[in-house]
């Protein structure tokens, strides 16, 4: 199926897709990101809210839904990545995640294998943080500064 992504000028500054939480999630939110920003204009800002978006779904795919559902609950197995702008590129992932459970940035020991993915999150974006929706699940976002002069800048400023 093929998108159309709007442009900046055309004032819609907010995109939605909805993932299904499996490994393969990670680069379809890739491309969807890379997709966004390029109609946005704001492509020099694709390599890190590519990577930024990647740690935030991969986050969820392992630590915000139980096992596959089957097809009739399906819906709430759901991860919904947000990209938005306005002053800034906003990246926002819900999951259905266990009520409590927070992220925390963790100190990794050089062995370790995982665990230096929020400080990543934390060391490249201007903020990060997580709540707790009313309808249940958790969303961690993160925003980066938009570049001086861009197209996206002017339009955030409608």
């Amino acid at each position: 199926m093929s998108r159309t992504v709007p442009r900046p000028e055309d004032k819609l500054i907010e995109l939605v897709e909805f993932l299904a939480p499996i490994p393969e999630a990670v680069p379809v939110a890739r491309r969807h990101v890379a997709e966004v920003l390029r109609g946005w204009g704001l492509g020099a800002l694709t390599e890190t809210a590519v990577l930024l978006t990647c740690e935030l779904v991969a986050n969820a795919v392992k630590h915000g839904s139980s096992a596959p559902a089957p097809l009739t609950g399906r819906a709430r197995q759901q991860i919904v990545l947000t990209v938005r702008h306005r002053g800034g590129l906003f990246i926002e992932v819900w999951d259905p995640g266990a009520k409590g459970l927070h992220p925390q940035v963790r100190n990794a020991a050089p062995h370790d294998e995982v665990g230096r993915g929020l400080h990543m999150v934390d060391t490249l974006s201007r903020a990060w943080g997580h709540y707790s929706p009313a309808y249940g699940g958790r969303t961690v976002w993160c925003e980066l500064a938009l570049p001086a002069g861009t197209e996206g800048e002017r339009a955030s400023a409608r």
